[in-house]
């Protein structure tokens, strides 16, 4: 229970980022992710569409939405 409670916690970006950065600013620093031998597969909708982009001060925190649904369910 406590991981599943852990991975909802928004974790803090390395870099500040805008309120309103867009999947392409992503992509700038997590190329690996679109592209190469392991592909994340939900890339096409776009990283908002799992992830939340939080800004205050300057701090970012960056926090998975989303669980991605298993290949076998």
């Amino acid at each position: 229970m406590l991981l599943l409670a852990a991975s909802a916690v928004a974790q803090q970006h390395p870099v500040p980022l805008e309120s309103n950065v867009t999947a392409a600013k992503c992509i700038e620093c997590h190329e690996n992710k679109a592209k190469g031998k392991a592909v994340h597969t939900v890339t096409g909708k776009g990283c908002l569409s799992c992830h939340e982009v939080r800004v205050a001060k300057d701090v970012t925190r960056v926090k998975l939405i989303t669980r991605r649904r298993s290949n076998f369910a």
